[in-house]
């Protein structure tokens, strides 16, 4: 049994995590929320809710009064955490994957176009300067087939960076809730999140997908609005494809374990398999196969695929 002083030293540490994941979150998503997050449930699960939202506050305005651009950023995404780790114990993590991600990319998005605006131009038009003066700083080593594929770049970077934050804002999600059931397990909380091997995605992803795919041939035509469907179809497909990957990724875990690798060669597996993603979509189209094959035989819609039952001859 913990004494008042150990009790009052984790939540001194714990509120201080908190502050320090909200402050860092608007410059290092990746770092800063998963570490507001742990802070937060470390404390909640605690019975130490005050000393959360405590930490939570001052943390927000810490980062605002550094940034005020920032609390587009930060005001939702803190909610949003506290909301993820108060209802994981009484829903499930597919629902609350949906609103933390949701949140998460929202508000990257706004921030970043709220920033953008307040100094007279768009998120798009940062990202052309960003390669024409990279382009610039090369000098006259940089030769016309380079500058060509800067610019290139620069164009396809402009049209899909609503969907790339998106991405983020799917891996920072996984990993905060990864975060919080660690946290949970910690302190014997009771929630349930499925190991990777296990994870089977809702196959509402495919529409994402699907409509991606359709707006994308659609870009194509001579249609009105061909290039914003085009735009919009990219993006799309680009919001899409982390979740296959995430799909097709526990289809992988699941392969490992049933040949026997160790745990140790399963994560190094893991991190090849994510290589090889990035360089082929191999894993991405694995996941996308797995939503009709079900590779897993896992349980979808109240039914096991398994081996066909024996038929009983009635004669």
């Amino acid at each position: 049994m913990k004494t008042s002083s150990t009790r009052m030293f984790d939540t001194l540490l714990l509120s201080v995590a908190t502050i320090f994941g909200v402050v860092l979150a608007p410059m290092l998503p990746y770092v800063g929320v998963p570490i507001a997050a742990a802070g937060v449930a470390g404390l909640v699960y605690q019975d130490r809710l005050s000393a959360a939202v405590f930490g939570a506050v001052v943390g927000s305005v810490a980062a605002i009064a550094m940034s005020p651009v920032s609390a587009v950023f930060v005001i939702p995404v803190v909610l949003a955490v506290f909301f993820t780790v108060l209802m994981l114990p009484r829903t499930s993590v597919q629902r609350i994957a949906v609103v933390l991600i949701g949140v998460l990319a929202a508000a990257t998005v706004g921030v970043s176009a709220l920033a953008a605006r307040l100094v007279g131009t768009t998120v798009s038009v940062q990202i052309a300067t960003l390669f024409d003066e990279f382009g610039k700083g090369l000098g006259s080593s940089a030769s016309a087939e380079l500058l060509s594929q800067l610019s290139s770049a620069a164009r396809l970077f402009g049209t899909i960076w609503p969907g790339w934050y998106f991405r983020e804002a799917v891996f920072v999600g996984v990993i905060t809730i990864m975060v919080v059931g660690w946290s949970a397990k910690k302190l014997e909380q009771p929630i349930e999140i499925p190991s990777l091997k296990q994870l089977d995605l809702t196959p509402h992803i495919l529409w994402a997908f699907v409509s991606g795919l359709f707006l994308l041939a659609a870009s194509y035509s001579s249609i009105p609005m061909a290039a914003a469907m085009g735009t919009v179809g990219t993006n799309l497909l680009l919001c899409a494809w982390p979740f296959l990957f995430i799909q097709g990724l526990s289809v992988m875990a699941a392969v490992l374990e049933k040949v026997g690798i160790s745990s140790v060669g399963r994560v190094f597996g893991l991190v090849g398999f994510a290589v090889l993603d990035a360089l082929t979509l191999a894993v991405s189209f694995t996941g996308l196969v797995d939503f009709w094959f079900n590779f897993r035989r896992l349980p979808r819609d109240g039914f096991t695929p398994s081996a066909p039952e024996h038929e009983v001859s009635d004669r």
